[in-house]
């Protein structure tokens, strides 16, 4: 493909593409992922549809990248996409992975109104390296294919099955669910198994009164000079502690 030049900050691909980074209604529309980095970038084009991208003036695509758009341009138009002064920059617009249905998962993770992008990417990465077959977002988490969640998840994104919805439509009775509570019971010694869900509740105020509810509280055993932890840190050790780490 003939690839384009760009110099200009009013060219209709660079405000489409500063749109994309910062507004999660807009990449729904258009039914896009905005990514930053040649590394992701050459790691997740591949897995999906690559719509475009946009590097610098002297960059060399790697052959595993095909894209239907391919852009250069000056080191100032990349950084006024990306918000970012660091040099090298390239950016791509890739196609918004399809929601999954989980209703047939056996180990599904449930974020519960997890605001912070970067735990909630790092909680999908954990989640796919500790062999959860699928994430549920509830409406009010952040959004998965926010820019920093995409980076913290480093390509999980696009590779575990996910949902977003009210967390009430995914309460059932065909599973065990649990829950991460500071209060609750250690989870040491309790059988675990399939189909289960393990929820994990916002930073600040913890799990939704509809997720206790419907669940089981479990603990992490912690020193006592140890009020709690962050939630993608607890969230990774109960990923790997209830399910199966023999199984990995």
């Amino acid at each position: 493909m003939l690839a384009k030049e760009i110099s200009s900050l009013q060219h209709p691909i660079v405000k489409h593409f500063i749109k994309l980074r910062k507004d999660s209604s807009y990449r729904d529309e258009h039914g896009s992922v905005y990514i930053v980095g040649s590394k992701l970038i050459s790691e997740l084009a591949p897995l999906g549809q690559c719509k475009s991208i946009i590097c610098g003036q002297d960059a060399i695509l790697p052959p595993s990248i095909s894209c239907k758009q391919i852009f250069f341009a000056p080191q100032e138009v990349l950084q006024k996409i990306s918000g970012r002064e660091t040099k090298s920059l390239m950016v791509a617009e890739l196609q918004k992975p399809k929601f999954a249905s989980l209703s047939e998962k056996k180990f599904v993770l449930v974020l519960d109104r997890v605001s912070d992008p970067g735990n909630l990417g790092t909680l999908l990465r954990s989640a796919l390296a500790f062999g959860w077959e699928g994430v549920y977002i509830s409406e009010e988490s952040c959004d998965p294919f926010n820019e920093k969640a995409v980076q913290a998840a480093k390509g999980a994104t696009f590779k575990i099955p996910l949902m977003v919805g009210p967390i009430e439509k995914f309460m059932d009775s065909k599973r065990k669910f649990y829950v991460a509570d500071a209060k609750g019971p250690s989870f040491e010694g309790l059988p675990f198994e399939g189909p289960i869900a393990l929820i994990l509740g916002n930073e600040a105020s913890g799990p939704s009164i509809i997720a206790k509810m419907h669940s089981h509280p479990i603990s992490i055993p912690m020193s006592r000079s140890v009020e709690s932890l962050n939630v993608a840190a607890a969230g990774a050790i109960l990923l790997y502690m209830l399910k199966d780490p023999h199984a990995l």
